[in-house]
């Protein structure tokens, strides 16, 4: 997967944007967030959802939602460069029946996230089954594998300091893989 064209074009266009007196407090993260869809997203509709805050080299890495709609709740991406610009793409993503995967190249790192359900789809039966996730392992073509415990927020976050690209990707329960990437393929 590669950034879309649209991704590059929110960009390019919002890279320069200028957030005064932004911090990485919870409150100034909630309302630079909210200004965004305020000012520049029409469909602008529903509560704001903060899923996931992440830092790393001076930025803060914030992932949300907020229903537009159209019957979609997409995650975006925010990146708060030292209180400085904030940039936003909902990014590449893929679908799969329990989990989300988004990526993301910039400045030379891929950003990978999505959230996960306490659901799955089962084609085959066209019925849902509860799950109990506990962790997604995600491959990279440049072989790097990282697995991540889940936590309460629903949502995961990796920033890889290469610029690589999704081989597969698994979320797991106690009893062992419960979806794929590749089922999807």
């Amino acid at each position: 997967m590669k950034t879309g064209r649209i991704g590059k074009l929110i960009f390019i266009l919002l890279f320069p944007l200028i957030c005064s007196g932004c911090s990485s407090s919870p409150q100034d993260i909630q309302a630079v967030i909210e200004n965004y869809y305020t000012t520049n997203d029409k469909n602008n509709k529903g509560q704001l959802h903060i899923l996931n805050v992440y830092e790393k080299d001076h930025r803060t890495y914030v992932l949300a939602e907020k229903y537009r709609g159209d019957g979609h709740l997409p995650i975006d991406l925010f990146i708060i460069d030292e209180g400085e610009a904030v940039f936003v793409s909902s990014g590449d993503s893929v679908m799969s029946p329990c989990f989300s995967l988004y990526e993301v190249t910039l400045d030379g790192k891929t950003i990978v996230y999505g959230d996960y359900k306490d659901t799955k789809w089962v084609a085959s039966s066209d019925q849902v089954i509860d799950v109990n996730l506990k962790g997604i392992e995600i491959s990279f073509q440049d072989n790097t594998v990282l697995r991540e415990n889940f936590t309460q927020k629903n949502s995961f976050l990796f920033v890889i300091d290469t610029e690589t690209e999704i081989s597969d990707a698994k979320v797991y329960d106690e009893a062992g893989i419960v979806s794929t990437l590749s089922d999807l393929r």
